[in-house]
Order: C-alpha cells, then sequence, then structure tokens
C-alpha cells in the first residue's frame, strides 16, 4: 500500500467513526451525547473536511435526533465556522445553507423549525457584507428574506440600545463621582478660612447635564465609528482591532495601521496618502499627530487645546 493510498484508508476510517460518532450526539446517556460532542469537535480540529459530513445527510425527521443535530451544528458554527469566516466568508456557506434550507420549512416540527430559523440568523450575522448576504439569500425564498432582514435589524436595534443603555450607566456613575467630588471640594472649601469670597454653585451642573457633556461634547471621548460605543479617543485604535463587535468588518491599512471599513479599504490603500505608521506607533486619529510616547495628560491637551481636527474640540 502506498502513502496516497495509506492516507485514504486513514481518511476513511475517521469518516466511518465519525458517522458513528454523530449518532451517539442524541444519545438519552448525558455523558455519552456530551463525549461525542466533544470528540467531533476534536475531530473537526484536526480536519475541518469532516464538517460537511454533519450536514450532507437527508433530513432528520425523529424530533430528538433532528433536534441533536442542530444543536451540535449551530455548536460547530459557533465554535468553528465563525473563526473560517473572517478569513474567507464562502468557506462551507454552500453546505450549511443546504442544510438550514432542508430543514427550515419542511421539517414536521416546530421545535426544529425555530432552531433552524436561529440558526440561520446567526449565519446571516457573520455573512452580512453585501456580496455574502446576496450569497446566502440566493438559497432562500423571498418571503424568508425579507423576515431574515428585519430580524438583523431588530438584532442591531437591541445591540445599540444595549451598548448605550451600557454606556449612560458608565456615564452617570461618572457624573455621580465628579458630584461627589465637587460636594467634597466645596465642603473643604467653607471649612478653610478665608478672606477670598466663594464663587456660587453652578445648578446647570449636575448628572444629567454631565452625561450629555460626556455624550456629545467631551473633545477626549468619541463614538467608534462602527459599534458606535463611546470611549476615550487615546484608546480608539486598540478598540476597533480588538474590542469591537464589528471588528470584522475593519480592514488594516498597511501603510497608516487605520482600521479602514472593508467596503472603503480598496479606495483608502489606493490613494496612498495615508501617514506611514508603524505598528507599534500610536497615532491621534483626527489629526495624525504622533503620540506614542504621550502621556494621558498630554493626550487631554491635545485634544482640548491643540488637534485641529477633532469634530468636538472648541475652536478659539
Amino acid at each position: 500500500m502506498n502513502d496516497d493510498d495509506q492516507k485514504k484508508h486513514i481518511l476513511s476510517s475517521i469518516e466511518k467513526f465519525f458517522s458513528r460518532l454523530l449518532m451517539r450526539t442524541s444519545d438519552s446517556n448525558p455523558g455519552i451525547k456530551s463525549s461525542a460532542v466533544k470528540t467531533i469537535l476534536d475531530l473537526i480540529e484536526f480536519n475541518k473536511k469532516l464538517i460537511p459530513l454533519c450536514l450532507k445527510e437527508r433530513m432528520i425527521r425523529n424530533l430528538k435526533d433532528a433536534k441533536a443535530r442542530l444543536e451540535l451544528v449551530t455548536l460547530i458554527t459557533k465554535k468553528v465556522l465563525v473563526k473560517e469566516w473572517k478569513s474567507n466568508t464562502s468557506n462551507f456557506r454552500q453546505h450549511i445553507m443546504k442544510f438550514i434550507v432542508s430543514y427550515l420549512k419542511t421539517h414536521p416540527h416546530t421545535d426544529v423549525r425555530q432552531s433552524t430559523w436561529e440558526l440561520l440568523v446567526l449565519v446571516a450575522q457573520h455573512q452580512q457584507k453585501d456580496a455574502d448576504f446576496k450569497a446566502i439569500c440566493t438559497f432562500l425564498e423571498n418571503d424568508t428574506i425579507r423576515a431574515l432582514e428585519q430580524e438583523l435589524k431588530k438584532n442591531e436595534k437591541k445591540k445599540l440600545k444595549s451598548t448605550t443603555s451600557s454606556t449612560v450607566q458608565e456615564l452617570r456613575a461618572l457624573a455621580v463621582k465628579s458630584n461627589s467630588d465637587k460636594r467634597s471640594t466645596t465642603t473643604n472649601a467653607k471649612k478653610t478660612k478665608t478672606k477670598k469670597q466663594q464663587k456660587p454653585v453652578d445648578d446647570s451642573f449636575n448628572e444629567d447635564t454631565l452625561i450629555a457633556h460626556y455624550y456629545n461634547d467631551c473633545p477626549v471621548l468619541t463614538n467608534c465609528p462602527m459599534c458606535q460605543i463611546i470611549l476615550e479617543v487615546s484608546t480608539l485604535k486598540e478598540h476597533l482591532e480588538i474590542d469591537c463587535e464589528k471588528k470584522h468588518l475593519v480592514k488594516q491599512c498597511s501603510q497608516c495601521k487605520t482600521s479602514i471599513p472593508v467596503e472603503q479599504w480598496l479606495q483608502h490603500t489606493l490613494k496612498k496618502t495615508c501617514t506611514v505608521t508603524a505598528q507599534d506607533q500610536s497615532r491621534c486619529p483626527f489629526c495624525q499627530l504622533d503620540m506614542t510616547k504621550s502621556s494621558e495628560k498630554a493626550w487631554k491637551s491635545h485634544l482640548i487645546n491643540t488637534c485641529p481636527k477633532n469634530p468636538r474640540r472648541k475652536q478659539k
């Protein structure tokens, strides 16, 4: 047996073993089921070509077995396919869409159809670029496409609302702390025996106005252009690269190291007019001034007093 035949034999054996494992994912014994699912995920990490084996079978009509298969495919999507799609959104797209279509409207059990719909939404959330979304829509009927578009918009609004709520809570905490510090300072000033007349407290300065200031006017803060969360200007670059929930929709320019929306990236890079920046270099995202060695105080001074392109800076 030559090397090629030996490899084929090994792969064939793995596939047979894999098929037996698939049957165990609906086992009534939780331990056996959990072990089978874990082994399948481990094997898929070893060989991604095993993924279609989970998807290519004819529709499973039995409720228990079908739900188990949907759970497995959803898990594979979250743990494996989402990572794959970051580098190539077309990987296994056809396989999973055919799987989804076969269960979505024709399966006899409502629970299975609902789980399939949730899987479709999950897939669509990671296939939202125009070309990718059009590609998955080729598998769907018009009414399903409309429902999917509405669901994605609803989810985006929920995320934005959640982000906004979280941000407001953070700002309220800052406002409370600021007011507390101010009251403490005022109290200490009253206790200090001095002939200087104290300035009257500005009643317009309160929690709500401070939140509005942070949210709309503070020159040290900005909105992420992708997810709209409020953050310090000095952390914007790192946020877009690491923390932003929409970081998969941006691509770093090799010249200026700025994260550019993917649909604008080619146009941006072809111009070649951006500022050359080293990977470990930090620049003001507005005016591109080198801020690599700048302290927090220096950042604050720059954004408040000198940055010519900070949209929140009051021009003097």
